[in-house]
């Protein structure tokens, strides 16, 4: 085991590198764009993301509706922690919305900020109607945005309620929004429990790096991600049914951790 980590953190730490090099090549881009140069980011995301989750052995199983245009769109999820975001990037090339507690944290920040996030300060409601405009101006310009209503990782054993304010978005932008379900199934070939839960689930007060030295210990990680048909905001009087819409969906089809 040690070995495998050894070797896939050598790995992550060099593609690490490389994506720091590629993205700040483009940042003078993103200064000058930021919506345009989001879709070029999310790429370059996306590319990486896939890599990752192949040398980590994380295999997805996708449920894709026919009509899936993967063009502009506000994406809505539920949240198991960090490897969600390389499970949807690598399938869906999207800016995510994170916390600007995130921005601020070392390094990880960073990161974000090269891939072209939307940040979001969930403590403090003043700015909600600039952050607001953001996502709807990146919408606007085909990109899509991906939010984690519930506003934090969970332990998997519900889905939790979904903070309302962003999909005013989707309003705003005349956008529909696609519902998508992740449902981890299998760790090493073992079915996901309560007692194994917290081997790739990251959430409360976990340190990162010891969690994420566990993740890559792993032989073989299964997950199965739903994207729901398009729910439409004009069939809803506001932002409380239509949150309330997709959590309902999002809910019927997620299996409890137990």
């Amino acid at each position: 085991m040690y070995l495998r980590i050894i070797w896939k953190l050598s790995f992550f730490i060099l593609s690490l590198l490389g994506y720091l090099l590629i993205t700040f090549v483009l940042t003078p881009y993103y200064l000058k764009n930021p919506n345009k140069a989001r879709n070029t980011l999310n790429y370059v995301v996306h590319i990486f993301s896939k890599m990752f989750l192949f040398v980590f052995n994380v295999n997805v199983s996708w449920n894709i509706p026919g009509h899936w245009d993967n063009k502009g769109h506000l994406l809505i999820s539920n949240h198991l922690g960090y490897l969600d975001i390389l499970v949807l990037a690598s399938r869906i090339q999207c800016s995510f919305v994170t916390s600007t507690e995130m921005r601020d944290t070392f390094l990880l920040g960073h990161i974000c900020k090269l891939a072209g996030c939307v940040f979001v300060n969930r403590k403090d409601k003043k700015n909600i109607s600039l952050e607001i405009k953001e996502i709807t101006d990146a919408l606007k310009d085909g990109v899509n945005v991906l939010v984690f209503p519930e506003a934090t990782s969970t332990n998997g054993e519900e889905v939790i309620r979904f903070r309302r304010p962003l999909f005013q978005s989707s309003f705003d932008a005349q956008n529909v929004i696609a519902p998508i379900t992740i449902n981890y199934t299998q760790i090493n070939n073992q079915k996901l429990s309560i007692k194994n839960r917290d081997e790739i689930f990251w959430y409360g007060d976990m340190s990162f790096f010891g969690h994420f030295l566990t993740v890559l210990g792993h032989e073989r990680i299964d997950v199965s991600v739903e994207i729901h048909p398009f729910v439409e905001p004009k069939h809803f009087e506001g932002t409380l049914d239509l949150s309330l819409a997709c959590h309902k969906i999002i809910r019927e089809n997620y299996n409890p951790v137990r």
